[in-house]
């Protein structure tokens, strides 16, 4: 099933909503999705309702909470096959998105047009960060390419451009939108960077259970996004009978 004109679109972080996934398929979260068990799960309180009704409209979950044949598909697919499988869900949920944009080739403008006939246009920007982190988890962009949505005239919601400019800031100074590059020239994934977006500021803190709760979903983004590979350190590949 696909958003329609005029419906809501989700709008929940990607982070959130792949920790779900990836809880599912390799944690063995049990069912059906409760608040609690996306609590458990380790999303933050606060996106809890956003990280719930995304699944509901990415046709993952049904109303009562129970996985879809869509979300058992990805928990079965092997790893070999999950991204493929992940791809589909997306083409799926996104089809009329996709008649009018392409994200591998479009700018952000462009993505950010093909979202303004959904509901709630406030949500906009986050409706498309969802559908970029998805695209980029897919493979169906290439990764670090997520973008922002850009404003009409440099405003929305009468806030000024140069305080939408501005990134969020964390205590670490990293906004959810930034682009890090690693000293080879990677990109380190959007999902990573905007869990670590979540992190306390600079001068407060944060009880045990919430640090329990980031490290847990750090461990699942950590997974997804970097693969684990055989323990032959890269170094000894091609040295034999060096000197």
């Amino acid at each position: 099933m696909s958003i329609r004109t005029g419906a809501p679109a989700p709008y929940g972080p990607p982070a959130g909503v792949l920790a779900v996934i990836r809880g599912y398929r390799d944690k063995g979260l049990i069912t059906p999705f409760t608040p609690e068990v996306l609590r458990r799960a380790g999303i933050n309180e606060s996106l809890i309702p956003r990280v719930y009704k995304s699944l509901e409209g990415l046709d993952l979950i049904d109303h009562d909470g129970n996985p879809t044949e869509q979300l058992k598909r990805l928990r079965t697919a092997r790893t070999d096959e999950f991204q493929q499988a992940l791809a589909e869900v997306v083409r799926s949920a996104y089809a009329e998105v996709l008649q009018f944009t392409s994200p591998a080739t479009d700018d952000a403008k462009h993505i950010a047009d093909a979202f303004r006939a959904y509901e709630p246009a406030g949500q906009r920007g986050r409706m498309v960060t969802l559908f970029m982190g998805l695209c980029e988890a897919a493979g169906i962009v290439p990764k670090g390419t997520l973008r922002t949505a850009p404003t009409s005239a440099g405003r929305a919601n009468g806030v000024p451009k140069r305080a939408m400019d501005a990134p969020r800031r964390t205590g670490l100074g990293i906004g959810p939108s930034a682009r890090v590059r690693d000293d080879v020239g990677g990109g380190v994934s959007q999902a990573l960077l905007g869990l670590i977006a979540s992190l306390p500021a600079n001068g407060t803190s944060w009880t045990k259970h919430q640090r329990e709760k980031f490290m847990t979903a750090f461990g699942h983004v950590l997974d997804y996004t970097i693969h684990v590979a055989d323990d032959t350190p890269t170094s000894a590949v091609g040295s034999s009978g060096a000197e």
